[in-house]
């Protein structure tokens, strides 16, 4: 039984090393209703126990099945570059954050589904370089106890 369960993540992780990447096709996935999901520019990758995996460039967006944005982001060859920025289903600001070439580097602001910022801080190549935290009614707190807020992940770490 423990041969099975080392066998499979190596068999599963092999399917992308003989792979054809091919080049970025531009595509539309859709929901079952025919709104749009997801947007974007990607190449497949392979896949890996059953799911396919794709790098993407350029502009992606994503939607929520009522249409209303989830996503928008920028890759450059197949790392995030650019800002993101991530939305509630009631169009409230999730996240957004400043990437160069795959690492986090730049300002960033989280926030609530209320509305309210969560966090906010600079990164510096990956690293935080400062942060402030605040609860769902916007006073100050350390990162403690946001960590202890529920639906808060510390993204940073």
């Amino acid at each position: 039984m423990r041969h099975t369960t080392l066998i499979i993540p190596l068999l599963c992780v092999a399917v992308l090393a003989g792979c054809d990447t091919g080049g970025y096709r531009s595509y539309t996935d859709t929901f079952p209703s025919g709104q749009k999901q997801e947007q974007g520019k990607r190449k497949f990758l392979g896949v890996v126990c059953g799911t396919p995996r794709y790098a993407y460039d350029g502009f992606f967006q994503s939607w929520y099945q009522d249409g209303k944005n989830e996503s928008a982001i920028y890759y450059s060859s197949g790392h995030r570059h650019g800002v993101a920025t991530n939305w509630f289903a009631n169009c409230k600001p999730k996240y957004r954050v400043t990437w160069k070439t795959g690492q986090r580097d730049g300002p960033f602001v989280v926030g609530y589904d209320n509305g309210q910022v969560s966090s906010r801080g600079v990164f510096r190549q990956e690293g935080l370089e400062s942060a402030e935290f605040f609860d769902r009614t916007g006073k100050t707190i350390t990162l403690d106890e946001w960590c202890r807020v529920g639906d808060n992940r510390p993204f940073w770490r």
